[in-house]
């Protein structure tokens, strides 16, 4: 009696209304939170697209935090997903007081997130990944080429102008914009190895940015960091 008295006041203190679906759930979460925790991995599965390989730790929650949807800690490490059409080689985040919404879990399986405390997160992308997003983008240009090397990305390409094939050359630096938005910003461009007025680089730039958008994921709310390595490209939160 005492239990299903608990039961009404979880019902209650969400929000929801009575139903045997609404109960089995509480019930399943305070009699076996192994269970609540296998259909978030699963739900996690999902909202990072099918990652290849993915590991998921779950930190000590108390139960009647667990009933609230809320979780103390979770960490996470997966390889080869897709953010958008963004192809990522691994990522490893962390997530500081989760809190879910269990009603769409249950329903679902669908994992959505209605706040959360902090979000810490090293995301790696290949060149190869990078170049196939900027391909889709269609750019007025031949092909379009970024190369990443050590503090430095390079972009290459060929730019037909008056008839005559040029060819594009530039370098440039990375810059965050509305916290969840890479951009390309070149330094200087030349067709030919010959410099060119700047309202050419201002339409190429306008064209391939940004070259990577995070903001289609609830979790990531600022990219504080990129670090650039031959071929590669990391964003980072710490």
């Amino acid at each position: 009696m005492r239990k299903y008295i608990f039961l009404l006041f979880l019902l209650s203190a969400q929000g929801l209304v009575f139903s045997s679906e609404n109960v089995n759930f509480f019930r399943e979460i305070l009699e076996d939170p192994e269970q609540l925790k296998a259909r978030v991995s699963k739900a996690l599965e999902r909202y990072f697209k099918s990652p290849k390989k993915l590991k998921i730790k779950f930190y000590p929650t108390k139960k009647s935090k667990l009933t609230q949807g809320y979780f103390k800690q979770i960490d996470i490490r997966f390889e080869d997903s897709q953010i958008k059409v963004l192809q990522i080689e691994s990522a490893a985040i962390k997530f500081y007081g989760l809190k879910i919404s269990l009603l769409k879990l249950y329903k679902t399986g669908q994992l959505r997130i209605k706040s959360l405390d902090e979000a810490k997160f090293k995301i790696r992308i290949s060149e190869k990944a990078l170049n196939d997003a900027i391909f889709r983008k269609k750019l007025p240009l031949k092909n379009p080429r970024l190369i990443i090397g050590n503090g430095v990305l390079g972009f290459k390409a060929y730019f037909k102008t008056l008839f005559i094939k040029s060819y594009v050359d530039t370098k440039g630096k990375l810059l965050v914009k509305d916290k969840t938005k890479v951009y390309f910003y070149p330094d200087r461009l030349k067709l030919n190895h010959i410099p060119i007025p700047g309202f050419v680089k201002r339409i190429i730039s306008k064209k391939i940015n940004p070259i990577i958008n995070l903001d289609d994921f609830d979790f990531i709310k600022e990219i504080s960091k990129i670090d650039l390595s031959n071929g590669y490209i990391e964003l980072i939160n710490e």
